[in-house]
């Protein structure tokens, strides 16, 4: 339903309304798309589910993603198992795979980074091609801004939490930050803050690091 919508389709059981929706889609089977350009892009993508007004706008051969919000995903093009839920979630994801990113701008920078769980308005918003990070909350991780920096397989669960981090060659793995604003700026150009652990409110908040190694503290 809707002008151009699966109009090249030889595909079996999808479902397009909205103008433009799948309106590539040739072979894909079992695509659901609702909303103006929502799936517009993919040809022989499977299993998606695009709702909401340029869901999934750019995707092509991704297979197995749920995608609700306007905006959501936009300009995702071949990643695989994702959920994107909330307004511009994960909206630079290109080929990332196996991600959650729910809540308005949840995860909004990934790209290629892979089995991420964000929860939370702006959570991991900085997050580009990081993979095993856990966010939730409002701000969760946001703008861990990492230039070649490695930020993976860590935890911050909390308003805040780990919020504003940046770092040009540091790593920054494995912490694990619970409470509001726990692991909040840190101060790191190439330091290595890895393993940290803190937990309550303000844990570990403003760590300060330059140069070196910061490891294994723990903050209860």
């Amino acid at each position: 339903v809707g002008s151009y919508s699966l109009r090249y389709v030889t595909g079996n059981y999808n479902t397009a309304v909205g103008g433009l929706s799948l309106g590539a889609t040739t072979s894909g089977p079992r695509n659901t798309a609702l909303g103006y350009d929502s799936g517009k892009a993919i040809t022989t993508g499977a299993y998606n589910t695009f709702l909401g007004e340029r869901a999934g706008a750019a995707t092509t051969t991704a297979l197995n993603n749920t995608v609700v919000g306007s905006g959501a995903y936009v300009v995702a093009t071949t990643g695989a198992n994702n959920v994107a839920m909330g307004q511009s979630a994960m909206v630079q994801c290109t080929t990332g795979g196996n991600n959650v990113g729910i809540g308005y701008q949840a995860m909004n920078n990934n790209t290629t980074g892979g089995s991420n769980a964000v929860l939370g308005h702006q959570a991991a918003y900085g997050n580009t091609t990081h993979s095993s990070v856990t966010a939730i909350g409002y701000r969760a991780s946001y703008t861990n801004n990492r230039t070649t920096a490695s930020l993976s397989s860590s935890t911050f669960i909390g308003s805040q939490a780990g919020e504003a981090g940046s770092a040009t060659t540091g790593a920054r793995n494995t912490n694990t930050f619970v409470g509001a604003q726990a692991g909040q700026n840190p101060s790191q150009t190439t330091a290595n803050m890895s393993q940290n652990t803190g937990i309550g409110n303000n844990a570990l908040k403003q760590q300060q690091k330059t140069t070196g190694a910061s490891y294994f503290n723990t903050a209860v």
